[in-house]
């Protein structure tokens, strides 16, 4: 038994000591953000998920098709109807085909998750005010439970 503790103890305290989060507050730290951003959005393998309320930043929209033509990632994008539906970037994405849903529930959540394994979330919406002088807080995020959070909180809004 006392093994079994020993062993579930070193468990937890392993994923907790390698889960690595970083914090970054915008404007002060866009050129970082952008660049983790692009960094994730390369390397990504096998899917990206965003859900925003708003998108409406061509520079990124454009680094998302680069990459699912380059790897065919399976891209989707959950935004707010209202403030999405007639946005020349959602037609964009869609055009080259990337599954876009527009939700009529009102979303004011922003995250990205890059192949379930790092997780963005914070106050940031992909628009160019964001990046170009907006007050932002940022968290880069590979600690399971804050990416099993938000995976889990996508699920339960597509319910209602």
């Amino acid at each position: 038994m006392r093994l079994l503790i020993s062993f579930l103890l070193f468990v937890v305290f392993f994923t907790n000591i390698n889960a690595s989060d970083k914090l970054f507050f915008l404007p002060g730290d866009k050129e970082a953000v952008s660049a983790r951003l692009l960094k994730e959005i390369n390397i990504s393998r096998k899917s990206i998920l965003i859900v925003m309320n708003e998108f409406n930043y061509k520079k990124i929209a454009i680094d998302l098709i680069r990459a699912k033509k380059r790897k065919n990632l399976d891209i989707t994008v959950y935004l707010d109807f209202n403030k999405n539906n007639k946005s020349s970037i959602v037609n964009l994405l869609r055009k080259n085909k990337i599954d876009v849903k527009l939700i009529r529930t009102r979303m004011n959540a922003s995250f990205i998750l890059f192949d379930k394994d790092v997780l963005m979330f914070g106050s940031l919406n992909l628009n160019k005010n964001a990046f170009k002088g907006n007050y932002e807080i940022i968290m880069f995020s590979d600690d399971s439970k804050n990416i099993n959070k938000a995976q889990l909180f996508l699920q339960k809004t597509l319910k209602n």
